[in-house]
């Protein structure tokens, strides 16, 4: 990677693991992976968000909604493409216009899906900040069945907000899970970058 000492020494170490997982680094666009800026930019971005969850979860539990989560934004029952159903959901709506406030770029903060490819758009519901979760096989998205096949999209925290904005999902791991509130589809072109890794996605 070609990142100054400075960009590393501010890295979080938990994000600088992402990037050097032999899937990562390689399956983002040139234009990234040789700027220096752009890529300190990500990283920097990417790792204040993550420094930031604990913090944020810790404030709305006291019941603030100033933060990185606001109200309870409920969420219908929807049907997966291949007709299985996910439950209606109710969590807290993620507030991305805060993080501006604090100086945190949304379209430099990496999230990352696990799914089926597609060259259709289709909805691509459930996004998560950690990596390695979504490396894993989110399970409840990708039947076991399905994973020989799943990709990782990479996308960024203002792009996947499009769809009518955010909750917080359940399964918060190591970084913070989301739910689009929007049904639409999400074209996987859009993506910074989609791939299929060459490590097991089984658990």
């Amino acid at each position: 990677m070609n990142l100054s000492e400075k960009a590393m020494e501010e890295a979080n170490p938990f994000v600088l693991e992402y990037f050097q997982d032999p899937n990562l680094f390689p399956a983002l666009p040139e234009e990234i992976r040789n700027s220096e800026e752009r890529l300190t930019e990500i990283i920097q971005n990417t790792s204040r968000f993550s420094d930031l969850i604990y913090k944020e979860r810790q404030k709305r539990w006291s019941g603030d909604l100033t933060g990185l989560l606001g109200e309870e934004v409920p969420v219908p029952e929807t049907e997966h493409a291949d007709g299985r159903t996910r439950r209606a959901e109710t969590g807290y709506r993620v507030n991305v216009d805060y993080l501006q406030a604090i100086g945190i770029d949304p379209s430099k903060v990496l999230f990352f899906r696990l799914t089926q490819p597609s060259d259709e758009p289709k909805p691509e519901y459930y996004w998560t900040s950690d990596y390695f979760e979504a490396l894993r096989g989110l399970t409840v998205e990708v039947p076991e069945e399905q994973r020989d096949n799943a990709v990782i999209l990479v996308s960024d925290l203002a792009i996947i907000n499009e769809n009518k904005g955010l909750i917080q999902d359940v399964n918060d791991d190591q970084g913070l899970s989301v739910r689009q509130i929007g049904t639409g589809p999400f074209g996987q072109e859009k993506a910074i970058a989609r791939f299929k890794p060459d490590s097991c996605l089984h658990d």
